[in-house]
């Protein structure tokens, strides 16, 4: 009887040594490995860097529409102006021709009472 509880003691003592070591051998072969806490850290550091990247993205496109919409409006002042400036131009190309006009059509008249013609250079529409 004295020898199976001398066994049986011995067994479970080596029982537990053994645990206890299967333990310590699985911890320093898991010391190695990725960690949770690592694991966790770097995908919050991710997630912000992708939160500071979409508003990075964000930021940029704001400033871009703002450029295209100030350029948008520059241009359509610029042809406005221009617009404009042709308009005169073209009202005083025909004040112009009309004033020569005039004026040739007053020679032509003073030529024929000056000739005295019967007949006649202008006809009269």
């Amino acid at each position: 009887m004295e020898t199976i509880l001398v066994t049986v003691s011995v067994l479970s003592t080596l029982l537990v040594v053994g645990i206890v070591l299967g333990i310590v051998i699985v911890f320093n072969k898991l010391k190695d490995k990725v960690d949770v806490s690592i694991y966790k850290n770097d995908t919050q550091d991710r997630e912000i860097k992708e939160i500071d990247l979409i508003h990075e993205i964000s930021e940029n496109n704001r400033s871009l529409n703002n450029r295209v919409d100030n350029l948008e409006k520059e241009l359509w002042d610029t042809y406005d102006r221009n617009i404009d400036k042709t308009e005169k131009d073209i009202d005083e190309i025909k004040r112009l021709l009309d004033s020569r006009c005039d004026r040739l059509y007053d020679q032509i008249k003073s030529i024929e009472k000056q000739k005295g013609n019967n007949k006649q250079l202008l006809t009269e529409d």
